[in-house]
């Protein structure tokens, strides 16, 4: 299983945002200069963080970015399906799409179900709370 880049960055930048949490609104300058990402890049994959409501935005001199909700209430799969921006996608990118997405009786099918389920599970067992 691989996470994709933009999955790993919108976790980091989540990450971000939690540990800044009390220090108030984080601008993206900020973290594209702290991990070396470019701030178009950061901004594209805020976006749908965003939209999903995991984070909030304000603009202006002393505005910036902060995540919309406690920590301990952010799952890494609310962080994923945020990033994908289809729920439905979410498996599909871990497992790189269906074994036989051409074939509608495929018995492939049903293991790729148990895993999307296994995922699903693991991934909202994981608070981003306990990863900063």
């Amino acid at each position: 299983m691989n996470l994709f880049r933009t999955d790993q960055v919108a976790v980091v930048l989540m990450m971000d945002l939690a540990s800044s949490e009390k220090i108030g609104w984080v601008p993206l300058s900020q973290i594209a200069r702290k991990h070396g990402y470019s701030i178009l890049y950061l901004k594209k994959i805020i976006r749908p963080l965003v939209g999903a409501g995991l984070v909030v935005s304000r603009e202006g001199i002393s505005g910036g970015y902060r995540i919309a909700k406690n920590a301990k209430d952010i799952t890494l799969w609310d962080i994923f399906c945020a990033a994908t921006e289809k729920l439905e996608d979410v498996s599909g990118k871990f497992l790189k799409r269906s074994v036989c997405p051409l074939d509608s009786g495929c018995k492939a099918k049903k293991a790729h179900q148990a895993i999307q389920n296994m995922l699903k599970r693991s991934f909202s067992s994981v608070s981003l709370q306990s990863v900063i």
